[in-house]
């Protein structure tokens, strides 16, 4: 069973054997998602919700 589940995971079998080969990067595309990023900032809702207290 252990066998059909990992087979389950796995999207390309031959990730088992090695790495794949590093793409071309979308420079545009990673700046924009930068830019958003950036924008977007960090939500109150976020900040406000901490386990540690100092």
């Amino acid at each position: 069973s252990y066998q059909n589940n990992l087979a389950a995971q796995m999207a390309n079998p031959a990730d088992l054997i090695g790495p794949r080969k590093q793409s071309d990067i979308d420079a545009e595309n990673r700046g924009a998602v930068i830019d958003v990023y950036r924008q977007r900032g960090i939500s109150d809702e976020f900040l406000g919700n901490s386990e540690v207290t100092y």
